[in-house]
């Protein structure tokens, strides 16, 4: 740790602490979201808005009316995926 002084110390107000991060900068921290391909398909033919679109709106990057509809009926027919495909497991379990 090593401190860094900005301005003379008659003006002195801040002080900034520095870390060695090199290693924490190699990392890929952030990772894209996976968005339910069979829902975003659903969705495109009901509305028929682009893919790119769509996953702004999910996302939250876009915002409006028709953005908060796209989002809510992503978000419940992803659950209903959900739902189905549990159902199958187990139908496929009990054989």
């Amino acid at each position: 740790m090593s401190y860094i002084l900005l301005a003379p110390k008659k003006y002195l107000t801040y002080i900034c602490i520095t870390f060695n991060t090199n290693e924490a900068m190699d990392k890929n921290i952030k990772t894209k979201p996976s968005y339910n391909q069979d829902v975003l398909k659903i969705i495109k033919e009901r509305h028929g808005y682009s893919y790119d679109y769509i996953r702004k709106s999910i996302r939250g990057d876009r915002v409006g009316i028709i953005c908060d509809v796209i989002k809510a009926e992503y978000i419940r027919l992803t659950n209903e995926y959900k739902k189905v495909l549990e159902i199958q497991v187990s139908k496929l379990d009990k054989q």
